[in-house]
């Protein structure tokens, strides 16, 4: 089994966010790609695909989801308070709403906007190119850490 990486250095996060969350298996089915990383947050884009689209040509719901759960990830990598021995971030709650249809790239703006030392809520708001609201996502994302030689720890919901 290999072990999980940690977070480590702050100068290591861009490159983890671009180089393994962004090209995971499913974002990379979805095209996702990360715009821009900075201090405020993150910008990912995933282009209009006719294996993402319904039968009206928009954007699939269950696509929209995962470029806001992927968003989201990667806000949370990014946030500057997250502990050097983080080793996995991952979803525990995710709610959308669906403004209108996406068509053509899909934009999303993630900022971690506040929690604790183990979750992290995450805002997600998605336009299309042309500046329409597409959706919202709220996400609550657990930070999962390591505490020491081959050992994992998952906060309590409390933390």
């Amino acid at each position: 089994m290999n072990e999980p990486k940690s977070v480590g250095s702050i100068g290591m996060r861009p490159r983890l966010v671009e180089g393994e969350i962004v090209p995971s298996a499913f974002g990379a089915q979805c095209q996702v790609r990360c715009e821009t990383l900075n201090a405020d947050g993150v910008c990912m884009a995933m282009p209009w695909s006719a294996d993402l689209a319904n039968t009206d040509r928009s954007i699939h719901g269950g696509a929209i989801a995962t470029l806001a759960d992927i968003s989201a990830t990667a806000a949370v990598w990014n946030d500057q308070k997250i502990p050097a021995n983080t080793t996995s971030v991952v979803t525990i709650t995710l709610s959308l709403g669906y403004l209108s249809p996406a068509r053509g790239i899909l934009y999303a703006a993630a900022q971690a906007q506040g929690g604790g030392r183990k979750l992290r809520h995450v805002r997600v708001e998605m336009q299309s190119a042309d500046g329409i609201p597409v959706a919202w996502a709220d996400a609550v994302m657990r930070i999962v850490t390591r505490d020491g030689p081959g050992t994992m720890r998952v906060g309590s919901a409390s933390e």
